[in-house]
């Protein structure tokens, strides 16, 4: 099962996408600087990145730039949002 955690603050939003009960990590990414005129996205998942610098004016638009990042057909390490089975926010 894959499990996908958020740790969101004031301005950013971090993410780790889990292949559990091996827990070994998937995907691992952020989006910094929300609200800011230049907002930046990035991540990594095995050897394949991706880097994104476009202005996210909220956690939602934040939200739907991690959604992009996941499922991106080239470099994302899955094909659609349904592959995951469970979410969680760190506390």
């Amino acid at each position: 099962m894959k499990v996908l955690v958020f740790n969101c603050g004031s301005s950013s939003i971090k993410y780790q996408l889990f292949d559990m009960p091996a827990g070994s990590v998937l995907a691992k990414g952020s989006v910094s600087r929300i609200g800011e005129s230049q907002s930046e996205s990035s991540q990594k998942a095995g050897a394949n990145e991706i880097k994104l610098a476009d202005r996210i004016n909220n956690h939602e638009e934040g939200l739907a730039v991690i959604r992009k990042m996941l499922t991106d057909p080239a470099n994302g390490p899955i094909r659609n949002l349904s592959e995951i089975g469970a979410c969680g926010h760190r506390v």
